[in-house]
Protein backbone atom coordinates (compact mmCIF):
# COMPACT_ATOMS: atom_id res chain seq x y z
CA UNK A 1 0.00 0.00 0.00
CA UNK A 2 1.12 3.54 -0.80
CA UNK A 3 0.92 4.52 3.10
CA UNK A 4 2.82 1.50 4.12
CA UNK A 5 5.77 2.77 2.17
CA UNK A 6 5.44 6.41 2.86
CA UNK A 7 5.85 5.22 6.33
CA UNK A 8 9.09 3.15 5.63
CA UNK A 9 10.47 6.19 3.40
CA UNK A 10 9.76 7.87 6.08
CA UNK A 11 11.43 6.35 8.74
CA UNK A 12 14.43 5.50 6.48
CA UNK A 13 14.72 9.36 5.77
CA UNK A 14 14.43 10.03 9.35
CA UNK A 15 16.95 7.85 10.29
CA UNK A 16 20.05 9.02 8.30
CA UNK A 17 18.80 13.02 8.13
CA UNK A 18 20.31 15.42 10.93
CA UNK A 19 16.76 17.64 10.27
CA UNK A 20 15.83 14.67 13.21
CA UNK A 21 13.12 13.81 15.90
CA UNK A 22 11.21 16.60 15.09
CA UNK A 23 11.19 16.23 11.49
CA UNK A 24 10.73 13.00 11.16
CA UNK A 25 7.49 13.72 13.83
CA UNK A 26 6.03 16.04 11.15
CA UNK A 27 6.57 13.69 7.89
CA UNK A 28 5.14 11.08 10.08
CA UNK A 29 2.34 13.65 10.19
CA UNK A 30 2.04 14.10 6.29
CA UNK A 31 1.54 10.38 6.18
CA UNK A 32 -1.35 9.90 8.55
CA UNK A 33 -3.07 13.07 7.01
CA UNK A 34 -2.51 11.63 2.96
CA UNK A 35 -3.70 8.10 4.41
CA UNK A 36 -7.06 9.49 6.16
CA UNK A 37 -7.51 11.77 3.04
CA UNK A 38 -6.97 9.08 0.68
CA UNK A 39 -8.97 6.76 2.20
CA UNK A 40 -10.63 4.03 0.07
CA UNK A 41 -9.49 5.84 -2.87
CA UNK A 42 -5.79 5.71 -2.23
CA UNK A 43 -4.65 2.91 -4.75
CA UNK A 44 -5.89 4.89 -7.60
CA UNK A 45 -2.76 5.80 -9.79
CA UNK A 46 -1.35 7.97 -6.65
CA UNK A 47 2.17 6.48 -7.68
CA UNK A 48 3.91 5.96 -10.64
CA UNK A 49 4.11 1.77 -9.08
CA UNK A 50 0.20 1.61 -9.15
CA UNK A 51 0.60 2.51 -12.73
CA UNK A 52 2.47 -0.21 -13.95
CA UNK A 53 -0.95 -2.40 -13.46
CA UNK A 54 -4.27 -2.03 -15.55
CA UNK A 55 -6.15 0.39 -12.88
CA UNK A 56 -9.45 1.13 -12.70
CA UNK A 57 -10.69 4.35 -14.51
CA UNK A 58 -10.71 7.31 -12.76
CA UNK A 59 -12.07 10.69 -13.06
CA UNK A 60 -9.98 13.26 -11.55
CA UNK A 61 -12.45 16.51 -11.27
CA UNK A 62 -10.74 20.04 -11.56
CA UNK A 63 -12.31 22.17 -9.16
CA UNK A 64 -11.88 26.01 -8.21
CA UNK A 65 -13.59 25.98 -4.57
CA UNK A 66 -15.24 24.22 -1.37
CA UNK A 67 -18.46 23.77 -3.18
CA UNK A 68 -17.43 22.68 -6.33
CA UNK A 69 -15.05 19.93 -4.35
CA UNK A 70 -17.59 18.74 -2.37
CA UNK A 71 -19.92 18.12 -5.68
CA UNK A 72 -16.99 16.29 -7.50
CA UNK A 73 -17.26 14.02 -4.44
CA UNK A 74 -20.92 13.46 -4.84
CA UNK A 75 -20.82 13.13 -7.77
CA UNK A 76 -18.21 10.21 -8.47
CA UNK A 77 -14.88 12.10 -8.59
CA UNK A 78 -11.84 9.89 -7.27
CA UNK A 79 -9.54 12.71 -7.25
CA UNK A 80 -9.23 16.44 -7.09
CA UNK A 81 -7.53 19.15 -8.90
CA UNK A 82 -7.74 22.41 -6.94
CA UNK A 83 -7.36 25.34 -8.74
CA UNK A 84 -7.80 29.38 -8.62
CA UNK A 85 -9.38 31.23 -11.69
CA UNK A 86 -9.37 29.27 -13.90
CA UNK A 87 -10.10 32.01 -16.63
CA UNK A 88 -6.83 32.20 -16.58
CA UNK A 89 -6.35 28.21 -17.27
CA UNK A 90 -5.90 28.10 -13.54
CA UNK A 91 -3.85 29.23 -10.78
CA UNK A 92 -2.01 28.25 -7.04
CA UNK A 93 -5.44 28.67 -4.76
CA UNK A 94 -5.20 29.85 -1.26
CA UNK A 95 -4.12 27.83 1.32
CA UNK A 96 -7.55 28.40 3.18
CA UNK A 97 -9.35 26.85 0.68
CA UNK A 98 -7.31 23.54 0.71
CA UNK A 99 -7.94 23.76 4.73
CA UNK A 100 -11.41 23.82 4.32
CA UNK A 101 -12.10 21.84 1.23
CA UNK A 102 -9.63 18.92 3.00
CA UNK A 103 -12.42 19.05 5.97
CA UNK A 104 -15.26 18.73 3.97
CA UNK A 105 -14.29 15.64 1.59
CA UNK A 106 -12.31 12.70 1.66
CA UNK A 107 -10.80 12.56 -1.82
CA UNK A 108 -7.12 13.04 -2.72
CA UNK A 109 -6.40 16.73 -3.41
CA UNK A 110 -4.22 17.55 -5.97
CA UNK A 111 -2.82 21.48 -5.93
CA UNK A 112 -2.19 23.54 -8.63
CA UNK A 113 1.23 25.11 -8.22
CA UNK A 114 1.69 28.41 -10.76
CA UNK A 115 1.87 31.52 -9.33
CA UNK A 116 0.35 33.16 -12.61
CA UNK A 117 -1.51 32.65 -15.99
CA UNK A 118 0.50 32.59 -19.21
CA UNK A 119 3.41 30.91 -20.19
CA UNK A 120 5.52 28.09 -18.31
CA UNK A 121 8.83 30.35 -18.53
CA UNK A 122 9.65 31.07 -15.07
CA UNK A 123 11.71 33.31 -13.22
CA UNK A 124 14.06 32.88 -10.21
CA UNK A 125 11.67 34.95 -7.47
CA UNK A 126 8.27 32.72 -9.49
CA UNK A 127 10.30 29.34 -8.69
CA UNK A 128 10.51 30.69 -4.80
CA UNK A 129 6.74 31.43 -4.91
CA UNK A 130 6.45 27.86 -6.36
CA UNK A 131 8.71 26.07 -3.76
CA UNK A 132 7.06 28.03 -0.58
CA UNK A 133 3.18 27.01 -1.78
CA UNK A 134 4.76 23.51 -2.59
CA UNK A 135 6.32 23.54 1.02
CA UNK A 136 2.86 24.86 2.70
CA UNK A 137 0.28 22.68 1.01
CA UNK A 138 2.86 19.29 2.13
CA UNK A 139 3.08 20.84 5.86
CA UNK A 140 -0.78 20.52 5.49
CA UNK A 141 -1.61 17.25 4.08
CA UNK A 142 -1.89 17.72 0.06
CA UNK A 143 -1.85 14.23 -1.51
CA UNK A 144 -0.10 15.85 -4.41
CA UNK A 145 0.89 19.03 -6.66
CA UNK A 146 0.85 19.66 -10.14
CA UNK A 147 3.71 21.72 -11.83
CA UNK A 148 5.32 22.36 -15.01
CA UNK A 149 8.22 24.37 -16.54
CA UNK A 150 9.64 24.67 -19.81
CA UNK A 151 12.67 26.82 -21.32
CA UNK A 152 12.70 29.34 -23.97
CA UNK A 153 12.72 26.63 -27.03
CA UNK A 154 9.95 24.44 -25.62
CA UNK A 155 11.61 21.45 -23.83
CA UNK A 156 10.82 20.80 -20.53
CA UNK A 157 13.20 22.80 -17.84
CA UNK A 158 14.09 19.65 -16.28
CA UNK A 159 16.54 21.35 -13.52
CA UNK A 160 13.26 23.67 -12.48
CA UNK A 161 11.07 20.98 -12.15
CA UNK A 162 13.63 19.02 -10.36
CA UNK A 163 13.71 21.84 -7.95
CA UNK A 164 9.77 21.30 -7.44
CA UNK A 165 9.68 17.45 -7.42
CA UNK A 166 12.46 17.88 -4.82
CA UNK A 167 10.22 20.10 -2.86
CA UNK A 168 7.34 17.87 -2.98
CA UNK A 169 8.19 14.61 -3.09
CA UNK A 170 7.00 12.04 -1.41
CA UNK A 171 3.63 13.34 -2.56
CA UNK A 172 2.27 13.01 -6.05
CA UNK A 173 3.34 14.91 -8.89
CA UNK A 174 1.75 15.54 -12.09
CA UNK A 175 2.93 17.70 -15.00
CA UNK A 176 0.61 19.79 -15.97
CA UNK A 177 -0.85 21.00 -19.61
CA UNK A 178 2.49 23.11 -19.83
CA UNK A 179 2.94 19.72 -21.46
CA UNK A 180 0.52 21.10 -24.31
CA UNK A 181 2.83 23.76 -25.78
CA UNK A 182 6.10 21.94 -24.97
CA UNK A 183 7.52 21.68 -28.73
CA UNK A 184 8.19 17.67 -28.89
CA UNK A 185 5.56 15.73 -26.81
CA UNK A 186 7.56 12.69 -27.11
CA UNK A 187 10.43 14.08 -26.07
CA UNK A 188 8.66 15.85 -22.82
CA UNK A 189 7.44 12.23 -22.31
CA UNK A 190 10.85 11.38 -21.84
CA UNK A 191 11.64 13.88 -19.79
CA UNK A 192 8.54 13.84 -17.44
CA UNK A 193 9.89 9.72 -17.38
CA UNK A 194 13.68 10.83 -16.30
CA UNK A 195 12.70 12.97 -13.70
CA UNK A 196 10.17 10.58 -12.44
CA UNK A 197 6.76 12.38 -12.88
CA UNK A 198 3.63 10.26 -11.96
CA UNK A 199 1.37 11.79 -13.94
CA UNK A 200 1.07 14.08 -17.50
CA UNK A 201 -2.12 16.05 -18.28
CA UNK A 202 -2.40 16.65 -21.47
CA UNK A 203 -5.39 17.47 -24.46
CA UNK A 204 -2.78 16.29 -27.12
CA UNK A 205 -1.62 19.35 -27.84
CA UNK A 206 -5.06 20.22 -29.01
CA UNK A 207 -7.70 22.86 -27.87
CA UNK A 208 -9.74 19.26 -27.07
CA UNK A 209 -8.22 16.02 -26.35
CA UNK A 210 -11.72 14.37 -28.02
CA UNK A 211 -9.83 16.23 -31.21
CA UNK A 212 -8.98 13.37 -33.86
CA UNK A 213 -5.19 14.90 -34.07
CA UNK A 214 -5.27 15.04 -30.19
CA UNK A 215 -6.34 11.40 -29.89
CA UNK A 216 -3.60 9.94 -31.82
CA UNK A 217 -1.00 11.63 -29.82
CA UNK A 218 -2.83 10.58 -27.06
CA UNK A 219 -2.52 6.94 -27.87
CA UNK A 220 1.04 7.56 -28.84
CA UNK A 221 2.06 8.84 -25.18
CA UNK A 222 0.12 6.16 -23.42
CA UNK A 223 2.04 3.63 -25.75
CA UNK A 224 5.28 5.37 -25.43
CA UNK A 225 4.72 5.84 -20.98
CA UNK A 226 5.46 2.04 -20.75
CA UNK A 227 3.59 2.13 -17.79
CA UNK A 228 6.18 4.90 -16.10
CA UNK A 229 3.77 7.74 -16.29
CA UNK A 230 -0.14 7.48 -16.43
CA UNK A 231 -1.56 9.38 -18.83
CA UNK A 232 -4.64 11.90 -18.03
CA UNK A 233 -6.20 13.39 -20.88
CA UNK A 234 -7.62 16.78 -19.89
CA UNK A 235 -9.12 19.25 -21.93
CA UNK A 236 -12.08 19.75 -23.92
CA UNK A 237 -13.42 16.53 -22.20
CA UNK A 238 -17.22 16.31 -22.21
CA UNK A 239 -19.85 13.99 -21.68
CA UNK A 240 -20.29 13.76 -25.33
CA UNK A 241 -16.79 12.51 -25.94
CA UNK A 242 -15.81 10.74 -22.88
CA UNK A 243 -16.25 7.23 -23.68
CA UNK A 244 -14.71 7.89 -27.23
CA UNK A 245 -11.30 9.34 -25.92
CA UNK A 246 -11.07 6.30 -23.43
CA UNK A 247 -11.63 3.74 -26.29
CA UNK A 248 -9.33 5.12 -28.73
CA UNK A 249 -6.39 6.41 -26.09
CA UNK A 250 -6.31 3.84 -23.97
CA UNK A 251 -6.07 6.30 -21.21
CA UNK A 252 -7.66 5.03 -17.29
CA UNK A 253 -7.82 8.92 -16.46
CA UNK A 254 -9.76 12.12 -17.04
CA UNK A 255 -9.99 14.84 -16.24
CA UNK A 256 -12.07 18.01 -16.54
CA UNK A 257 -14.57 20.66 -14.85
CA UNK A 258 -17.55 18.10 -16.26
CA UNK A 259 -19.63 20.90 -17.76
CA UNK A 260 -19.99 23.04 -14.66
CA UNK A 261 -22.91 25.01 -13.79
CA UNK A 262 -24.04 28.68 -13.56
CA UNK A 263 -25.39 29.52 -10.19
CA UNK A 264 -26.63 32.36 -9.87
CA UNK A 265 -26.26 35.08 -7.06
CA UNK A 266 -28.32 35.88 -3.99
CA UNK A 267 -27.40 39.40 -4.28
CA UNK A 268 -30.72 41.27 -4.13
CA UNK A 269 -28.89 44.84 -4.85
CA UNK A 270 -27.67 45.33 -8.06
CA UNK A 271 -26.15 48.54 -9.15
CA UNK A 272 -27.08 50.52 -12.01
CA UNK A 273 -24.99 50.53 -14.75
CA UNK A 274 -23.40 47.27 -13.65
CA UNK A 275 -19.58 47.56 -12.15
CA UNK A 276 -17.42 45.15 -13.61
CA UNK A 277 -14.69 43.43 -10.92
CA UNK A 278 -11.31 43.28 -13.32
CA UNK A 279 -11.28 43.17 -17.18
CA UNK A 280 -12.78 40.73 -19.67
CA UNK A 281 -10.61 38.75 -20.97
CA UNK A 282 -10.13 38.12 -24.80
CA UNK A 283 -8.07 35.03 -26.31
CA UNK A 284 -5.63 35.88 -29.18
CA UNK A 285 -2.68 34.49 -30.39
CA UNK A 286 -0.61 36.17 -27.58
CA UNK A 287 -2.98 35.85 -24.97
CA UNK A 288 -0.74 32.87 -23.10
CA UNK A 289 2.66 34.95 -24.30
CA UNK A 290 2.42 37.81 -21.75
CA UNK A 291 2.01 38.41 -18.25
CA UNK A 292 0.72 41.82 -16.82
CA UNK A 293 3.00 43.57 -13.89
CA UNK A 294 3.20 46.86 -12.20
CA UNK A 295 5.43 49.85 -14.22
CA UNK A 296 7.69 51.45 -11.31
CA UNK A 297 7.68 53.98 -13.85
CA UNK A 298 4.09 54.71 -13.76
CA UNK A 299 3.92 53.89 -10.42
CA UNK A 300 6.29 56.72 -9.77
CA UNK A 301 4.16 58.83 -11.56
CA UNK A 302 0.88 58.31 -9.42
CA UNK A 303 2.84 58.67 -6.94
CA UNK A 304 4.19 62.38 -7.99
CA UNK A 305 0.91 63.26 -8.72
CA UNK A 306 -0.41 62.72 -5.27
CA UNK A 307 2.49 64.47 -3.05
CA UNK A 308 2.55 67.19 -5.37
CA UNK A 309 -1.17 67.71 -4.30
CA UNK A 310 0.08 67.04 -0.64
CA UNK A 311 2.95 69.70 -0.98
CA UNK A 312 0.47 72.23 -1.89
CA UNK A 313 -1.76 71.63 1.03
CA UNK A 314 1.52 71.81 3.02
Amino acid sequence: PRCSKDLVGTMWWAATSVVGVSAFLGRLAWAERSRRQRGSHGSSSSSSGSSRRKSRMLFEACVDSVESGIMAELGGAKRLELCANLVDGGVTPSLGTYRVLSEQVQLPINILIRPRGGDFLYSDLEMKVMERDIEAFKAAGANGVVIGCLNQDGTVDEQSCRKLIQAARPMSVTFHRAFDVSKDPLEALQACKRMGVDHILTSGQRASAGDPEAKRLIRRLVDASEGKVSIIAGGGVSLGNIQEIVKDTGVRECHGTAGRVTVPSEMLYRPEPPLFMGGEKRNTVDTEFVTKRISSERLAAFVAAMESMQASED
